[in-house]
């Protein structure tokens, strides 16, 4: 996946944080989908030469597919921009590239312009289709409707808004619609392992060397906390209901803990009937839970058996049961 946004830079408040994240993610789901329907033809080929066939035709495809996933990531981009701006300026308008190479339905949208809060964006943002060059301009010039508009036809896969949806296809896409049904869940949860594995390297490798200092508000203000290399492989090896997202939220960890909000507070117990023996003779003797500001998270906060010791033992989607 192709985004300018730089994750790393980016503060976990801002909303093109979650648009990579839901980006990223999709592109995963799209080519785990795509994997599988190459893979379903490969299966189905009767020789060597037709498997042959089959491999160099989805190298095609990929050159292709490319383009269109950085197009979709490059226009979701823009919305976010567009509704940052949309009290200035609360319009859109159609441009082509002005070619010859311009199709001829694109060519009678040019010089479009509508609300960017009409429902014709909802499925007719550009690009609208693969090699699509148009785009939208963001303007306050007075609604310019056309002719016919709202009869644009749109290939399967592009009838959609990329910055609403967050994704870098629609649903509507052929790797999606051709995958038997009984497929769909379990393709859906290697996508999600699949856009985990990546994220969760990309964030140990970009944060194995660091000791970052933490200082919570509320009921452990005061307490300076030192999130370690070790910290973060135990935090992001965790289940969660959104793993990808959680790792990503460690690039901006200081300003996420800064602004968190006390939650509640428990003593911890080990587990007696454990057969871990970790679990059994726990290190902790108490934990502490924060909400993380505008997302349905929590950070574990944990105090070591008899010393004024902290530490980050998680980031959740859910609170621990009393």
């Amino acid at each position: 996946m192709s985004t300018r946004i730089d994750i790393k830079k980016t503060a976990y408040t801002d909303p093109r944080f979650r648009l990579y994240n839901n980006l990223h993610s999709d592109a995963a789901r799209f080519a785990t989908f795509r994997e599988a329907q190459k893979q379903r033809e490969l299966n189905a080929a009767g020789n060597d030469a037709d498997r042959r066939k089959i491999e160099k035709r989805y190298a095609e495809y990929l050159k292709t597919e490319k383009h269109g996933i950085f197009a979709n990531c490059a226009a979701a981009e823009r919305w976010t921009g567009f509704q940052d701006n949309a009290d200035l300026y609360p319009n859109l308008e159609w441009r082509t590239a002005g070619d010859n190479d311009v199709r001829p339905e694109h060519a009678a949208l040019h010089g479009l312009v509508l609300p960017i809060n009409d429902p014709f964006w909802k499925t007719h943002t550009p690009p609208l289709g693969f090699g699509c060059r148009c785009e939208l301009i963001q303007t306050d010039a007075n609604v310019q409707r056309k002719q016919g508009y709202k009869k644009t036809t749109v290939p399967r896969g592009f009838d959609f808004n990329p910055g609403i949806e967050q994704k870098v296809f629609s649903d509507s896409a052929g790797y999606y619609t051709s995958a038997p049904v009984a497929d769909v869940e379990e393709l859906g949860k290697q996508a999600k392992a699949a856009a985990w594995r990546v994220t969760q390297k990309e964030v140990r490798n970009e944060l194995k060397a660091s000791k970052l200092k933490l200082e919570p508000p509320g009921k452990l203000k005061g307490k300076t906390i030192i999130l370690s290399n070790s910290d973060i492989k135990n935090i992001t090896g965790k289940n969660h209901d959104d793993p990808a997202l959680r790792d990503l939220l460690l690039y901006d960890i200081q300003k996420v803990v800064k602004e968190s909000t006390f939650v509640e507070e428990g003593e911890e117990k080990g587990n007696e009937t454990s057969p871990n023996k970790k679990q059994r003779h726990a290190n902790y003797e108490r934990w502490f839970y924060y909400k993380v500001k505008g997302y349905d998270m929590y950070l574990n906060f944990k105090k070591y058996k008899g010393k004024e010791l902290y530490k980050l033992h998680a980031i959740t989607d859910k609170l621990q049961k009393k």
